[in-house]
């Protein structure tokens, strides 16, 4: 029996940028660990203790396989985040229910996938000429385009037609702010506030050379949305970052990641003992 399995995936058998260093924590704390791919079918997850959901960055690409290992992964093994929450997180559409409860949300639109003409109405409508187009299934950025309104027209609904080949889409006024400042990446492990780091909008890679990450002191509007954003979640997740954009009038959320999230732990060390802790429980 391994005490940790961490489920990243088959094209990437070493996982992520943080596994490693998870890896090693759970190895110090005196606990037997393994990373692999959750599509892989030669994995038998039934020996894990524990399965760690992390860097499992194709899951949007094959949507309905990926239920059905969470679903299958949570008969096997204790499942981290536990998979209502991992389920309830791979759809983005999250951010309107989010809204719902008052805080401080992206402005976030549904366009249903058989009504791709409607994006172009939908930002008419609300009276958005600089938007963002984005899958509600996705990571990492995936198909995540901008574009500017009326020059970029028919760009928009050529690529909101590509995305409805896949499913629903969302459609959002794009964030200004983040022409000036880097979007906020708040980690939090079983509630609790662990480190936060910024990064560009839209990357598309978490190896750090691309698109290098800084460690930040989060401010205390941040600290606030994000505590206000989990205390909305049941059961609380393990592992959580809350995605914002900073700056005036207030912090925005941009998204809460609970499924995959690229947590930074080489810019932060205690954060990794601390993550293998809570694991281990």
């Amino acid at each position: 029996m391994i005490d940790v399995m961490i489920a990243s995936m088959r094209e990437r058998p070493d996982g992520g940028p943080d596994d490693a260093l998870l890896a090693a924590a759970i190895q110090a704390e005196g606990g037997r660990v393994a990373i692999a791919g959750w599509d892989d079918p030669a994995v038998d997850w039934r020996n894990a203790g524990t399965i760690v959901v992390r860097s499992s960055w194709n899951y949007h690409l094959a949507p309905h396989a990926w239920r059905d290992w969470v679903a299958a992964a949570a008969t096997m093994a204790k499942l981290i985040n536990p998979a209502s929450l991992i389920l309830w997180n791979m759809d983005k559409r999250y951010l309107c229910e989010l809204a719902r409860f008052g805080l401080a949300v992206v402005p976030t639109r549904v366009i249903a996938a058989d009504q791709p003409a409607q994006v172009l109405a939908q930002a008419s409508w609300e009276g958005w000429t600089d938007v963002v187009v984005k899958p509600a299934i996705a990571a990492s950025a995936f198909g995540a385009k901008r574009f500017r309104l009326p020059a970029e027209q028919k760009d928009l609904t050529d690529h909101a037609a590509l995305l409805a080949s896949s499913g629903d889409m969302l459609l959002q006024p794009f964030q200004r702010r983040l022409e000036k400042a880097r979007e906020r990446s708040l980690v939090f492990i079983n509630g609790q506030f662990s480190h936060a780091y910024d990064k560009p909008a839209f990357m598309g890679t978490l190896d750090g050379k691309t698109a290098p990450l800084q460690l930040v002191q989060a401010g205390k509007g941040e600290l606030r949305l994000a505590n206000a954003v989990l205390a909305m979640i049941a059961p609380m997740p393990l592992i959580a970052r809350v995605d914002i954009v900073p700056g005036a009038p207030c912090a925005t959320l941009m998204e809460l990641e609970l499924i995959e999230p690229h947590l930074a732990l080489d810019l932060h060390p205690p954060a990794a003992a601390m993550l293998a802790r809570a694991i281990l429980g």
